[in-house]
């Protein structure tokens, strides 16, 4: 994640524990210092930067976050490092996807339910942990293995998701207020990765599919083509 002064980068790392803690990188310097430190033992490490970049939103507390974290979003301040619960899943609940509107306000997420790993929930509820709301729920033709995604059109008026198909996935779209989702137009049939490009008019992404093959691509005149 880029601060918003463009200098530095924040990402998680975990070591051979599986604890994980919050990076900053000076991008000019390349000096790298912890501002965050957990215990969090999730795989799956979904977070968002605030837009003053004081405070991460992470779904880390799918394990545990110094010792007594609960399944769901925990927010971090990035100067003092304390940690406040956003959402607590209750019944087994885990929250494999996360994404903040862009205005900051409020955050979507999906919601599944151990025992029920077919049925899905996509969710939104206010930074200061008020508003929960449900958006859509439906039972996926999968086992909830597709790792989701999520994130929000420029406007804050739309979430994108992915959502589970028989041989891939579908990224589709629900208004912020609810509604029914509609499909996107953009598939796959792997672990899919999205991003939204400043304005919002592009949308950045990857399929993943794991094979015993592998492809190293080169990619000429990049910066060229990034020129205004």
């Amino acid at each position: 994640m880029w601060s918003r002064d463009g200098k530095t980068l924040l990402r998680a790392w975990r070591d051979g524990q599986g604890r994980s803690s919050f990076y900053s990188v000076d991008l000019k310097t390349g000096e790298t210092r912890e501002v965050v430190s957990m215990a969090a033992t999730s795989n799956s490490l979904e977070s968002a930067l605030s837009p003053d970049g004081k405070t991460v939103y992470t779904n880390a507390s799918n394990a545990v976050t110094k010792g007594n974290g609960s399944p769901g979003i925990t927010a971090f301040d990035l100067a003092t490092s304390e940690k406040r619960q956003v959402f607590v899943a209750k019944d087994g609940g885990l929250v494999p996807g996360l994404g903040l509107s862009p205005d900051g306000h409020t955050l979507a997420f999906r919601l599944y339910y151990v025992g029920r790993p077919n049925e899905t929930h996509l969710c939104v509820i206010g930074v200061d942990g008020s508003n929960f709301r449900e958006l859509y729920t439906e039972t996926e033709p999968r086992d909830g293995s597709l790792r989701p995604q999520i994130a929000w059109t420029r406007d804050g008026r739309t979430v994108l998701f992915t959502r589970a198909t028989p041989d891939g996935w579908q990224l589709m779209r629900i208004p912020a207020e609810g509604g029914k989702p509609e499909f996107t137009g953009l598939a796959g049939r792997g672990q899919p990765f999205f991003d939204l490009n400043a304005d919002g008019s592009r949308i950045v992404f990857n399929d993943l599919v794991a094979t015993a093959k592998a492809e190293l691509w080169v990619l000429d005149n990049l910066m060229s083509a990034l020129k205004p």
